[in-house]
């Protein structure tokens, strides 16, 4: 029998992506953002409330072709708050990204990623998830906020699963749209 992850590590992740994007590369252009992200769960189970860190881990490359592209890791901390009042998941989570300019000089982006997340509760609701630990993805188009690029608004669909390693797998989709701001 598997004991529950602790309401702790969620946190331990966004401390060491803290410390991560405060030890990043010369190169890759300091560019510390946080966004806060709100959605709804596709089957109508909850809603979310997510907190995001995100920050460049490699240059730019694409920009010849008019698509730059940067390569990003995000970490979150999220809440999903079940209808009904039947308690909610809160969940940890490390990825990474590519956010890709539609355009050398339009205000618009895509962005697609991957990672994993970490839950410490396996139900929300009448569903019930084999493991804590789950895979997300997510892709979205978003537009650059300020003449500088000082913010984003950015809208994501994300799926979340544990891959069939366990039973059951339902799976958890979201739609959601983020405000982001450059932090440093």
């Amino acid at each position: 029998m598997t004991t529950p992850i602790t309401g702790r590590l969620p946190m331990r992740l966004a401390v060491l992506l803290l410390l991560f994007s405060l030890s990043t590369p010369g190169w890759a252009d300091t560019d510390l953002r946080g966004g806060l992200e709100v959605g709804r769960e596709w089957k109508g189970r909850a809603n979310l409330v997510r907190l995001n860190l995100a920050v460049p881990v490699w240059r730019t490359f694409f920009a010849e072709q008019g698509l730059p592209t940067r390569l990003h890791m995000e970490g979150s901390l999220g809440h999903y708050f079940a209808d009904g009042g039947s308690g909610g998941i809160w969940e940890g989570g490390l990825r990474g990204f590519s956010r890709t300019d539609l355009g050398s000089r339009s205000p618009f982006f895509a962005e697609i990623g991957t990672g994993l997340i970490v839950i410490d509760k396996r139900r929300l609701g009448d569903a019930a998830w084999g493991s804590s630990w789950q895979f997300r993805s997510h892709g979205g188009l978003g537009v650059w906020l300020g003449e500088n690029r000082q913010g984003a608004l950015i809208a994501r669909i994300s799926h979340s699963s544990n891959g069939s390693r366990q039973k059951p797998n339902p799976g958890i989709d979201v739609v959601s749209l983020m405000l982001e701001w450059r932090l440093l």
